[in-house]
């Protein structure tokens, strides 16, 4: 008997982990590509990335990527 309310949890567990994942497959993700070319990268990143730093700071749920003049910036609609 014990093995069955195991199995109960499991299953309900293993439901609730599929709904989660379906959930989150409906999330959409917006991928966003700024070329930087009327600034010089370095006076817009700032000393030691503080510009970018201080976007990340603000924006917590962006991920940012700066490489050379191209900033992605990652999120959820």
């Amino acid at each position: 008997m014990a093995w069955l309310k195991n199995n109960r949890k499991t299953n309900s567990f293993l439901w609730f982990l599929q709904l989660f994942l379906s959930i989150q497959l409906l999330i959409t993700v917006s991928e966003k590509t700024i070329i930087i070319e009327s600034l010089d990268v370095a006076d817009f990143y700032g000393v030691h990335n503080q510009h970018l730093k201080l976007i990340r700071k603000h924006f917590p749920k962006l991920q940012l990527i700066a490489r050379g003049n191209e900033l992605k910036v990652i999120g959820t609609d």
